[in-house]
């Protein structure tokens, strides 16, 4: 957790809230945080439900118009990373940037490419955001609900696609605009493959069994993706679900 704090401690830019909910750790957090106080907007130590209900305490508990989302031991990339985010215009409903991933010492940039060439309901149908390098607006909480608590690995990527999938969440893409480095060292490849059941269970609950492996089939085709610039994509898709919701 040190290095995150000072990853936020150290921006140049301070026109920010900083919470952290902790989830009443024994690892030493709560004794950083006592030191660390007087920078912290506001925080709290006690048992939760897991780190969806972490996130949600968070987000009620913020007034601000846009939230970030940093796991302990991820970091901002730079000491100017909120200054330069606050520099552009932030109207969209949710914003991605590029993101460094960090494992057993070593630094890579996740390819986020796909975002700037494919459709949402392509992506998101094989990936995700970045929680930690994606600004979402605290209003869309409000309107679309928290992060649900029915997914142990994936609620922010259900969040995601809800909103932006099936629902008209504007976006953005700031391509080659990096905003945090996620320290990768407590995921274990068991938990990846648990994220994908849970993911691969909320897609074949939505769709027909038939309309499941369509899209499987075709939309992870790299041929054939390009289609799904067409503008009439993102309606098409949501009729298919309602129907696929029917039957």
């Amino acid at each position: 957790m040190q290095k995150t704090i000072d990853s936020i401690i150290s921006q140049s830019c301070r026109d920010f809230e900083w919470i952290v909910i902790d989830g009443n750790s024994t690892d030493g957090s709560k004794e950083l945080l006592e030191i660390n106080k007087k920078n912290i907007t506001y925080w709290i130590s006690e048992p939760d439900n897991g780190i969806y209900d972490g996130m949600n305490k968070g987000i009620m508990k913020a007034k601000g118009e846009y939230l970030l989302f940093l796991n302990s031991g991820d970091i901002l990339y730079s000491k100017d990373s909120i200054k330069e985010v606050l520099q552009n215009e932030l109207e969209k409903d949710i914003i991605v940037y590029d993101i460094i991933l960090q494992k057993e010492g070593k630094l890579i940039k996740k390819d986020l490419s796909n975002l700037s060439k494919l459709s949402l309901v392509s992506f998101l149908f094989r990936s995700t955001f970045p929680h930690q390098s994606t600004l979402i607006k605290k209003n869309l909480f409000i309107t679309s609900g928290l992060y649900s608590q029915d997914y142990k690995y994936i609620s922010d990527w259900v969040f995601f696609y809800n909103t932006c999938v099936i629902g008209d969440a504007s976006f953005l893409y700031k391509q080659d605009k990096i905003l945090s480095i996620y320290d990768m060292s407590g995921i274990s490849s068991v938990n990846r493959k648990k994220a994908h059941a849970e993911r691969t269970s909320f897609l074949k609950a939505h769709y027909s069994p038939r309309m499941y492996q369509y899209m499987k089939k075709n939309y992870l085709n790299e041929k054939q993706l390009s289609q799904l610039q067409r503008p009439w994509i993102r309606s098409f898709i949501k009729c298919l679900l309602w129907i696929s919701n029917k039957f």
